[in-house]
């Protein structure tokens, strides 16, 4: 209960923090009293929530032992029971950090399938479609977007999977018109603290679907106006799908620029980001000098 209290404001560090450290306080005594699947399980999401939600110290050593505390004991979990759908929904989550796409996508696939009902099943689904698009299984991209149109028409995530699909090459021409129809909806359906970010997001796909249909300019702009802030300065979070839209938009300079200024002046990629840049969209640059700076090889 502490740990579902906390869900209900994601991103609050503050209003999080103490729930969730009463939370690992519980599942601690849960696990000394009956190690069960359950148990295990439990402590592992609260920690990997504590690493997720940054509510751990800054120290880069601290952070590393509660990641691989929390992959223990959701690891450990799923090996006593392997239909644990809560504990490999939790892996699908911590593996974005500390393993590959695959990882990801086949915690995530064991998730939904021990439990297609899950709390939490459409962010699952829509982990399942984001991890097969980044692996260019487009295929499965369009099953899971569909699953998720028919089961949760109301989440934003669905408006923006359908966007996405727009973006991938074995597309249709996108009708830009449809996209900027779906990057509405993905506003609007959005919550209200999370609109800003949802909506910057949409348009970046919008650009890329201007960019497919050849208004590259148009693409551009988009783009531009997507990633500043009110201060002048860029949203580094989005500045590796700018820097995509850029590459297809034909600005190959413009795209590293970007790349260059989300990671500090061409420094070398952290872990996770490394693992956000290994999908389809660069396999055009990956031998290109610049891209070889960026990845630190």
């Amino acid at each position: 209960l502490a740990y579902a209290q906390a869900l209900r404001r994601r991103g609050d560090v503050a209003y999080m923090g103490p729930l969730v450290a009463r939370a690992l306080a519980f599942a601690d005594t849960a696990v000394a009293r009956d190690s069960t699947s359950q148990s295990v399980g439990m402590r592992g999401t609260v920690r990997m929530a504590q690493v997720v939600a940054n509510l751990l110290a800054t120290d880069p050593g601290a952070r590393e032992a509660q990641e691989r505390a929390a992959q223990r004991d959701l690891e450990t979990a799923t090996r006593m029971d392997p239909t644990n759908a809560d504990a490999w929904a939790a892996l699908s989550v911590l593996y974005v950090r500390t393993k590959t796409l695959l990882d990801v996508k086949l915690a995530a696939t064991r998730a939904y399938e021990a439990d297609p009902y899950l709390a939490g099943a459409d962010r699952l689904l829509f982990r399942l479609f984001s991890i097969s698009y980044d692996l260019a299984q487009f295929a499965d991209a369009r099953r899971y977007c569909a699953e998720m149109a028919r089961r949760f028409p109301t989440v934003p995530s669905r408006p923006q999977c359908e966007l996405e699909l727009m973006s991938v090459p074995d597309a249709p021409a996108p009708a830009p018109a449809r996209a900027w129809a779906l990057a509405s909806e993905v506003e609007r359906a959005s919550p209200a603290g999370n609109r800003d970010a949802f909506g910057r997001r949409a348009r970046l796909y919008v650009a890329a679907a201007l960019a497919r249909a050849g208004l590259r300019d148009s693409a551009r702009r988009v783009v531009d106006a997507a990633l500043e802030m009110p201060n002048g300065a860029l949203r580094d979070d989005l500045a590796p799908a700018g820097a995509w839209v850029r590459l297809l938009s034909g600005d190959r300079a413009g795209a590293f620029t970007l790349l260059k200024g989300a990671t500090d002046a061409g420094r070398p990629l952290s872990r996770q980001q490394a693992l956000s840049f290994d999908m389809w969209w660069w396999r055009d640059v990956r031998d290109d000098p610049e891209w070889r700076v960026l990845q630190g090889t």
